[in-house]
């Protein structure tokens, strides 16, 4: 393979003479238009990303080193105890795990490891940062340096509004959420190494919620996203159990929609994560439907026509007009989306803002 220099006789030079050249020419500072070398990717020496960190019972890691994750779901589905877990696991290992809380405080957090079963030793690796002020290029600068110094394997931002609140930022503003993935998130990943975890919650609990709330950059930011859908609700004194579904996964270690495990915390605060369940029930094909419809409306971040929710629902799913009409009006009796009249008649369809008026016609 080779490149033309540019010159005016039109002579060409090898791929690898070009990195070399380029490497020598920029010793005093890259920019990000210099050529990438993708010796390592092309010979092999670059090895594939592979999840490594919170595993299962049978032994399968759901996080990756290197890369940024989305948790996602309902207040109450136990998204903390699950990073709690994550983190546990890492300390028992021997290795550092990190926690960025903007949702509580240390005692709290020492607390619920205790309570998972964590001992002095686990608590000691535990590096724990309560931010006081903006999460910006200075803050990140700073724990690099500190996740560098320990060598952490895990890092956990839970929440990731709470993280954008602390500079003023909108989760609905996807200027804001670039802005926190380019400062904080890809920093983060890119320069330590870490499976980084950032928590975060959806506006309206649908039976499995592809997106979080906010900006649709939250999840096309990441590289792999995890919804939750509590099975059996968590509670003091009981058992609990939530579902946990792959809405993203940038390297295809598990299939959009897949359920990856099963969280389980029983009575007495012991929690296991199994593989999914041989038994498991399907979800019926008009809760999917129910669900494919709502996400169709948040991939468009606007207002849609009857004919386009159809064709759109059609790419994913068979289903006759009648039955997308019916869970169209179904979702607007349940306040999930909102229907608006348009040019010619035509019903516009939305994620709903709390109208409760059907127009005529639907």
């Amino acid at each position: 393979m080779s490149v033309k220099e540019g010159l005016p006789d039109g002579r060409t030079f090898p791929i690898s003479d070009l990195y070399e050249s380029l490497e020598r020419s920029t010793q005093q500072g890259r920019t990000d238009a210099d050529f990438v070398n993708l010796t390592e990717y092309i010979d092999g020496s670059q090895e594939p990303v592979e999840p490594t960190i919170w595993k299962r019972e049978d032994r399968q890691p759901l996080l990756a080193p290197g890369r940024i994750h989305l948790l996602f779901g309902d207040s109450g589905d136990g998204k903390s105890w699950m990073m709690w877990h994550a983190g546990l696991q890492v300390l028992r290992a021997g290795q550092i795990a990190s926690v960025v809380d903007l949702e509580d405080d240390p005692s709290a957090g020492v607390e619920r490891l205790r309570r998972i079963g964590a001992n002095d030793d686990d608590l000691s690796r535990l590096a724990y940062v309560k931010p006081e002020g903006p999460l910006d290029e200075t803050w990140t600068a700073r724990l690099v340096s500190n996740l560098n110094r320990c060598n952490a394997k895990l890092c956990v931002i839970d929440s990731f509004g709470a993280a954008l609140a602390q500079d003023g930022g909108d989760e609905n503003s996807d200027k804001d959420i670039s802005k926190f993935y380019k400062t904080v998130a890809a920093p983060i990943t890119e320069q330590t190494g870490v499976a980084l975890v950032i928590v975060d919650h959806i506006t309206k609990a649908n039976e499995i919620p592809m997106h979080p709330s906010g900006s649709k950059r939250k999840r096309a930011g990441c590289d792999v996203a995890y919804a939750t859908k509590v099975i059996s609700p968590l509670g003091k004194g009981k058992t609990g159990r939530v579902r946990i579904v792959c809405a993203k996964d940038r390297h295809g270690t598990f299939a959009r929609r897949e359920t990856v495990a099963v969280f389980q915390m029983d009575e007495g605060d012991r929690i296991k994560l199994f593989e999914p369940f041989d038994d498991e029930p399907e979800l019926d094909q008009t809760t999917v439907l129910r669900n494919l419809i709502v996400e169709v409306l948040q991939e468009a971040g606007n207002p849609l026509d009857q004919s386009t929710v159809y064709a759109k629902v059609r790419e994913h799913l068979e289903a006759s007009d009648k039955k997308i009409k019916d869970q169209l009006i179904l979702l607007h009796s349940d306040k999930d989306i909102e229907v608006d009249p348009g040019a010619n008649n035509a019903l516009l369809y939305s994620l709903d803002d709390g109208r409760e008026e059907v127009p005529n016609g639907l």
